[in-house]
């Protein structure tokens, strides 16, 4: 019968993401998480080091400028310097990875709404924009 479901299917529907989502969830979280500490080990023990283009051509510093140094210090539990490297990427990426995760499980089921999740999307990256602007406006003192 075609109309209905596949064995699982709504049980899957019900507690968060298709499976098909969830595998692509873990597969690219895993990915960052193992290029992540890759380079970590990279910047830690050798003198290997990735600049930022756009900081090489402009001068200026692009929105995810301090990333880098934000997950290190994150690792050291130097809250404070985490923030100060990358504001908005400090609590970006908690924030997306706690939607993530919420959508994961179903739970609120808002956050599995492909509408609502390109409106924060839509914000966040408004956010980084003017964080871009603001990080590279000359302070007078």
């Amino acid at each position: 019968d075609m109309s209905r479901p596949k064995p699982g299917a709504e049980s899957a529907m019900r507690r968060g993401f298709p499976d098909a989502v969830q595998k692509k969830i873990l597969i690219i979280y895993g990915a960052i998480f193992g290029v992540g500490v890759l380079y970590a080990f990279l910047i830690l023990h050798t003198p290997f080091r990735i600049p930022c283009l756009f900081r090489e051509v402009t001068g200026l510093q692009c929105p995810g400028c301090g990333t880098s140094r934000m997950a290190l210090a994150l690792m050291r539990f130097d809250i404070p310097a985490a923030f100060a490297y990358n504001p908005v990427a400090f609590f970006s990426f908690p924030t997306w990875f706690l939607i993530s995760i919420a959508g994961f499980f179903g739970h609120p089921k808002i956050l599995r709404d492909p509408k609502i999740l390109l409106r924060i999307l839509y914000i966040n990256i408004v956010i980084y924009m003017i964080f871009a602007i603001f990080r590279n406006l000359p302070l007078s003192g």
